[in-house]
């Protein structure tokens, strides 16, 4: 007893010098343990175990040094055990535009030479899904090649035991440890994956018992929202041809100056809370200047409700649908800021003289600001904020389920039953708890780390996750007077430009990127050098026909 209590000691000064919140979550556990403990380490056959003073049963059923011993020589640093990434299928999506290039079948030529039955890993990372009592983890990476590893566990009083059995302070010298601990463990796990990312095609995992399954379909589902292949070079080159038309012919960048000082912002998303709240919207809109995504069209124009800006995106054809059979005669002369990306049959529906433009990753003139994003919805916020409101309240981007629902009911939701299936419950912003899905906590750090640099005040009206960085608001407690409508936008005509070559060395760049951990697994050079030159080719071809 007193090795484990000395490998304890060890690994809470490990924790409070490197992970200090963690450290301190235990030490405030550590102080209700006194007159409640739910698991206790004991002793059985000569071997630990943990007890479940709840269920009153033992968490490892199996003779617990041979288990470990057992699931440690089951890992080795082949691809066998992994998720493999690399291994990837057709991304599902409408294409933003008709390039001439996919990407995915670019890739799948080198996938079809691979032999992954004889890859050795050079260098991985690993998940523990489920500590447990960690018998397996330090004999696991003392034989891998695991640069970086992940302890998952949603019960922080399990976890503590660990801290008897597992030499974390050992671990962190061999390989960076993350440690995703209690029911948020997914913000955690995003830095996971975002550190060293090229690792991410193979990443080793052990599962601690049947009962972590649904956590590891969780992360794989989150791993894959992490595809390189979502929005890749050839996205670029399209986006590319489509801004250098519209910039060449018609389109003017909006000027960002202080157009909404003194000005209170109601931003409307298409989540449930928008509709449970239109009455409030209808009768309150002139105490706001209201900004709408283009998915709430549909829904503002049956409740007779004008936006005062509109916003609209996303580069993808099935933006379309947001705009037909909308009344022209409503939305006349209201200001709708596009992306360069913008897919042209949208602008069959609106007119050109009320468009004003924004760069979205696509970078054409460096003085001005380019935003980023992976949805419209925290975009959208980024523009908000650089046109300098008085403060901004945020309506329908609640990022949860209600009642089996996404979104309003004009909006066709993309949510895959699987998705809905897979719900986590996260902290509400209104309730306690809501249920949501790993695509919108996705969402929902986009949001966070457009706002965390912001003076604005952002209250959340909301009934969905809480966002950090927003003040938590009912929308009965709003009391504002009326607001003057006089909002200006104003834009800048732009010069005609030139393809710029520099702009293709940059795809042929980025294509190299994607393809790296692909060609690096062909055991044959020669195959490898057969397909490359025709891809190359191919690029430079299409970048040719842009004008």
């Amino acid at each position: 007893m007193k090795k484990l209590l000395k490998q304890y000691i060890k690994n809470i000064n490990y924790f409070k010098e490197h992970h200090t919140t963690l450290h301190n979550q235990i030490i405030d556990i550590e102080e209700g343990l006194k007159t409640h403990q739910r698991y206790h380490l004991e002793s059985v056959n000569k071997s630990l175990n943990i007890y479940d003073m709840q269920t009153q049963t033992l968490l490892i059923q199996k003779e617990s040094k041979f288990d470990a011993s057992f699931k440690a020589h089951q890992i080795d640093n082949t691809t066998k055990q992994s998720i493999k990434l690399i291994q990837t299928q057709p991304i599902d999506f409408e294409k933003s535009f008709d390039y001439g290039i996919d990407s995915y079948d670019f890739i799948d030529k080198y996938i079809k030479k691979i032999k992954f039955n004889n890859i050795k890993l050079k260098e991985y990372k690993f998940i523990f899904c489920g500590v447990v009592l960690g018998l397996d983890i330090n004999e696991i990476i003392k034989n891998s090649k695991a640069t970086s590893c992940i302890f998952i566990e949603e019960d922080i009083e399990l976890f503590r035991l660990s801290l008897f059995i597992v030499p974390y302070f050992k671990i962190s010298k061999k390989t960076k440890p993350f440690f995703a601990i209690g029911e948020n463990y997914l913000n955690t796990f995003d830095k996971f994956i975002s550190n060293n990312s090229k690792l991410n095609h193979f990443i080793k995992y052990s599962i601690a018992n049947d009962s972590y399954k649904n956590i590891c379909t969780k992360l794989i589902l989150q791993i894959e929202l992490n595809n390189p292949l979502m929005y890749t070079f050839s996205e670029y080159l399209g986006s590319y041809k489509r801004g250098l038309e519209y910039i060449n012919s018609f389109a003017k960048l909006i000027q960002f100056k202080s157009n909404l000082k003194s000005k209170h912002i109601l931003y409307l998303g298409a989540g449930p809370s928008l509709e449970k709240e239109i009455k409030f919207i209808k009768k309150n809109k002139n105490k706001f200047i209201i900004i709408a995504l283009g998915a709430t069209l549909k829904l503002l124009e049956q409740h007779k409700i004008k936006p005062d800006i509109i916003i609209s995106i996303d580069g993808s054809s099935k933006i379309v649908n947001q705009f037909n059979h909308l009344n022209k005669e409503f939305f006349k002369d209201i200001p709708i800021i596009l992306s360069l990306n913008t897919n042209k049959k949208v602008l069959k529906h609106i007119n050109k003289k009320d468009c004003y433009f924004i760069q979205t990753s696509t970078v054409f003139y460096e003085n001005q600001p380019n935003f980023t994003g992976n949805s419209a919805g925290e975009i959208g916020l980024g523009i908000i904020l650089e046109l300098n409101p008085l403060d901004i309240y945020l309506l329908g981007f609640d990022l949860s389920i209600d009642k089996n629902k996404t979104h309003i009911s004009t909006h066709k939701s993309t949510i895959s039953k699987s998705e809905l299936d897979m719900a986590i419950k996260y902290k509400g912003n209104i309730q306690d708890s809501v249920f949501t899905i790993n695509r919108f906590l996705q969402i929902k750090r986009n949001f966070e780390e457009v706002l965390q640099t912001t003076n604005i005040d952002i209250f959340n009206l909301s009934d969905g996750i809480h966002i950090e960085y927003t003040k938590s608001f009912k929308i009965t407690n709003i009391n504002l007077s009326q607001c003057a409508k006089d909002i200006q936008l104003q834009s800048s005509s732009l010069q005609p430009i030139k393809k710029d070559i520099e702009f293709l060395n940059k795809i042929l760049e980025l294509y190299k990127e994607l393809l790296s951990p692909y060609s690096e697994l062909l055991i044959s050079q020669e195959k490898y050098d057969k397909i490359k030159p025709k891809q190359i080719k191919q690029i430079k071809r299409y970048y040719d026909h842009i004008e």
